[in-house]
Order: structure tokens, then C-alpha cells, then sequence
């Protein structure tokens, strides 16, 4: 391993005061590490919202024949809504809704329930003029 060395002065080097030291760090050592014995300053909350931890769905006939997707997942502390994405098994591209509840949210499309679809939900924050986002949560049967 090598070593980059830090030097520091202290007044009265040569008197009977402090003396000079000399420290040996390793080369990656980060200057905004704190030294040992002392507290890290705590890191500003990150403005993204979590993750919903699961997403759950099930089919609801809304007519006879007439088929829809229903979802729900669990609510988001501090998230302003939620963007939940569809797609088919022969689709290519992510359909896409708003939604500000995670409750009871159908999609809009009909649906086939011998068919196969990916689901997947995340949560979005809006903090003056910026939007922060979650990570997404796929549904899993």
C-alpha cells in the first residue's frame, strides 16, 4: 500500500512547546472524513421517496366479458402520488398512469385475464420545481 503523507506545523517547533507531527495516510483517505475521535456530520435527507414495498393486483370484471386490472400498494410517507406502468407480453413500450392514492387504482384498458401483463409502481416527490423519484416496484405473482 502506498502513502501520501500529511504534514502539519505547529508554532513553537522549536521552543519547549507542541511539537511538529508527521502522519501517515493512505493514499484514498478522504480530507471530508473525520478524523478519529471525532462525530461525521450527519448527511442531509435524501428527497427521494422510498420505494412501495410491494405492489399487489388482481382482475375485476367490470361488465360481462369487460376485464380490468385492479392494484394497490402501500402508501409512501412524504410522496406526492405515484406513476404505475402496464404492459403486455407482446408489447414493446410501458403504457403509464398518475395516481395520487394507493388504493382501489384500476387500469384504464381492458384487459384479457387469460393474458400475461408487467406491472411495476414508484413513487415521486415533488419538492418546489423539481421531482424526485423512487425506485421501481414490480408486481410478482
Amino acid at each position: 500500500m502506498r502513502y501520501a503523507f500529511r504534514v502539519r506545523a505547529v508554532k513553537g517547533l522549536f521552543n519547549a512547546g507542541p511539537a511538529s507531527s508527521i502522519t501517515a495516510v493512505p493514499r484514498d483517505h478522504n480530507p471530508q472524513q473525520p478524523e478519529p475521535g471525532q462525530t461525521p456530520e450527519p448527511s442531509p435527507p435524501s428527497p427521494n421517496p422510498a420505494a412501495p414495498a410491494w405492489v399487489d393486483a388482481w382482475f375485476v370484471e367490470l361488465s360481462r366479458g369487460n376485464w380490468t386490472l385492479r392494484l394497490e400498494w402501500p402508501r409512501v410517507r412524504k410522496a406526492t402520488g405515484y406513476i404505475y406502468q402496464w404492459k403486455g407480453c407482446t408489447d414493446s413500450h410501458w403504457w403509464e398512469r398518475r395516481a395520487y392514492t394507493n388504493r382501489d387504482v384500476d387500469i384504464p384498458d381492458t384487459l384479457y385475464a387469460d393474458d400475461s401483463y408487467d406491472l411495476r409502481v414508484r413513487a415521486y416527490r415533488n419538492v418546489g420545481d423539481a421531482t424526485y423519484w423512487s425506485g421501481w416496484t414490480y408486481f410478482e405473482p
